[in-house]
């Protein structure tokens, strides 16, 4: 990170909270935002899931948007432990390398007590967690509907699966070039990416909502 700017790196590690401990109360703007999103998303989801119900349709997609949102909701918020304040039970906090209460920020290689120096080990789960994460969001509310358009699958149990617009594919591809590079020239934006997500999860269920909606 940060070939150009080597300096900015540490000033993006604070700004951004994507390394270094602190204090779950010193929360930025940009994680608020994201929790933000999801939240937004989930209650989008929510309610395409009541109307599917009452129309007797095929609610298995829309259950699992619900639940990336719900799970990438209560990791961004730590479970609510950046609301709350309770303490991280002392058998998570040797472990997790910001002392919270979450899963992808577990140190794996030191919970399974696998050396530094071997090349099996993995420092935070979110090395690991955060590609597969990005991939499956980008998977399922980008490539897939263009698979189902591609491939006439667009009918019964995908008949209400949400396509985004060339407009939105056109914007969320700057979005990727840009953060590719900032990320790998100046300093690293992690969250920014992290936040596209976010706002991606949030528009699929508006869009998705309104259109079965509007078409019921």
């Amino acid at each position: 990170m940060g070939h150009w700017v080597p300096q900015f790196q540490y000033f993006s590690l604070e700004v951004l909270n994507s390394g270094v401990k602190r204090d779950p109360s010193e929360d930025n703007f940009i994680e608020h935002l994201e929790a933000f999103y999801w939240f937004v998303g989930l209650l989008f989801y929510g309610a395409l899931l009541k109307n599917l119900y009452a129309q007797k349709q095929s609610m298995r997609w829309v259950a699992l948007f619900m639940l990336i949102s719900f799970l990438a909701l209560g990791e961004e918020l730590s479970w609510g432990q950046h609301f709350f304040q309770y303490q991280t039970p002392k058998s998570l906090v040797e472990f997790n390398t910001q002392q919270e209460f979450n899963i992808h920020n577990l140190n794996l290689g030191k919970m399974l007590d696998i050396p530094p120096e071997s090349i099996f080990y993995i420092g935070s789960l979110t090395e690991l967690l955060n590609p597969l994460f990005y991939l499956l969001c980008i998977a399922v509310w980008m490539m897939f509907p263009i698979l189902l358009r591609k491939l006439n699958l667009r009918k019964g149990y995908f008949r209400e699966y949400p396509e985004q617009s060339k407009h939105f594919y056109i914007i969320f591809a700057f979005v990727v070039a840009v953060y590719l590079l900032i990320d790998n020239l100046a300093f690293d934006c992690g969250e920014w990416f992290e936040l596209a997500m976010a706002t991606v999860g949030a528009i699929t269920g508006a869009t998705a909502w309104q259109e079965q909606s509007f078409s019921s």
